[in-house]
């Protein structure tokens, strides 16, 4: 009996484990979700590629700006200087070169004359260098009132040709001062000349008139007179007294350079 009690006890069923403790979980049939990094990338992607259709648009843009910028410059340009560049060729293609207007206000054609000067009556002038020409003011006092006569020759011109400045001091007021209709009577009669001119005009300072007469023909030169009064004296200037011309020399020309250096002397 007791053999098989011990057997019964021996082969019975095993305890069952206790219902209240925890058991392990199941596998859950829906797997856990994670970061897919590849979303990330192409947004960066994305985003790159949009800068950089950005920047080619503002490339290009800027590009056709500068290219219509410079057309328009140039144009311009080629607007506002169409008359130069007409004139540049005008002066190449021309038979003679165009003349230019603005000279250099410091030149003096005179610059290198000799000069004479008279103490005694108060004036002095220029006149060209070189043996053709002489130049002198000399005592020829008269009792008429003349005090003295001078001139500026060209000296190959000869005796009767030449005269580029014929002068006279004349005391003012005597029977030899001719006044200040001196140059309306010197050509009076005169048919082959006419007055051209007669007005007044200022050397150093000093008031007189000039007149202008010119031939008929161009076989004579312009003959041109002046007159100055001055303290005691009164003084006349005749250009070119004879008209002559010559193949070498402008007498009338030379003439008038001459007077245009005349000072009187204070």
């Amino acid at each position: 009996m007791k053999e098989v009690m011990e057997a019964h006890q021996v082969h019975g069923p095993r305890p069952q484990a206790n219902s209240n403790q925890p058991q392990a979980p199941l596998p859950s049939s829906t797997p856990e979700l994670t970061p897919d990094p590849s979303g990330k990338k192409k947004d960066t992607k994305t985003a790159i590629l949009i800068a950089l259709v950005v920047l080619l648009t503002l490339t290009v843009g800027a590009l056709v700006y500068l290219l219509l910028y410079t057309e328009k410059s140039s144009s311009d340009n080629e607007s506002t200087t169409p008359a130069a560049s007409q004139e540049d060729k005008k002066d190449v293609v021309g038979d003679e070169p165009k003349e230019t207007a603005d000279k250099d206000p410091q030149a003096d054609p005179a610059a290198d004359w000799k000069t004479l000067s008279s103490q005694a009556y108060g004036i002095s002038f220029k006149f060209p260098t070189g043996s053709e020409w002489a130049a002198n003011v000399t005592d020829q006092e008269l009792p008429s009132g003349q005090k003295a006569t001078g001139s500026a020759k060209y000296v190959p011109c000869g005796p009767n040709c030449g005269w580029a400045l014929n002068l006279r001091v004349i005391t003012q007021g005597s029977s030899d001062d001719p006044g200040a209709t001196y140059g309306d009577k010197q050509l009076q009669g005169n048919d082959y000349y006419r007055l051209a001119s007669k007005k007044d005009v200022t050397r150093d300072g000093i008031n007189g008139t000039r007149w202008e007469y010119t031939p008929a023909d161009d076989k004579a030169a312009t003959i041109v007179y002046y007159y100055f009064t001055r303290g005691d004296f009164a003084y006349t200037f005749d250009v070119n007294m004879n008209g002559s011309k010559t193949d070498t020399v402008d007498i009338t020309k030379t003439g008038e350079m001459i007077m245009e250096t005349l000072q009187f002397d204070r």
